[in-house]
């Protein structure tokens, strides 16, 4: 994606009901139409995205005046040995408005754009280890399959090297 009108800044307050009902809606059909069920509850409280605003990390995507997509942008992660050397993405998620656009990527990019301002050699990032299509995206658009940490067997980790 190369719209011009894509641009990402971190969620404030103001930005929790409508982050809310994006997260909502992807929560909606990973657990209802893909078959996903561990990585989000179903019905997520609104006190979980309250939490990631709070963070200071979460950072939204806007395109076409309306929340494309959302991500959390962090330097510690409990899936990986801490070695200073990433970012790490969670909470990904894209406008199910916007599916097929290339906005996923496009967030992705801007995320290891970041990285290499705060001076990091990769990218990081995990999904549920049951998500075959969203790993197989993953390897697709080269990121790296790492070993899974023994505690969260459950995840696929990925890296990505930052140029």
């Amino acid at each position: 994606m190369t719209d011009k009108r894509l641009f990402f800044r971190l969620a404030t307050p103001q930005d929790i009901e409508a982050a809310f009902e994006v997260y909502r809606e992807v929560c909606l059909w990973l657990n209802g139409v893909r078959g996903v069920a561990n990585q989000w509850p179903r019905d997520l409280p609104k006190e979980d995205i309250q939490e990631l605003v709070d963070s200071g990390e979460l950072y939204l995507a806007f395109w076409q005046g309306k929340i494309a997509g959302a991500f959390r942008l962090n330097e510690k992660d409990h899936h990986w040995d801490d070695d200073g050397a990433a970012m790490y993405v969670h909470a990904f998620v894209v406008n199910r408005k916007f599916k097929g656009q290339g906005i996923g990527q496009a967030m992705l990019d801007w995320a290891a754009d970041e990285g290499c301002r705060r001076g990091k050699k990769y990218l990081r990032l995990d999904c549920m280890e049951e998500n075959l299509r969203l790993k197989q995206y993953y390897l697709q658009t080269g990121w790296e399959l790492r070993a899974q940490h023994p505690e969260y067997r459950r995840s696929a980790l990925f890296e990505r090297k930052l140029t």
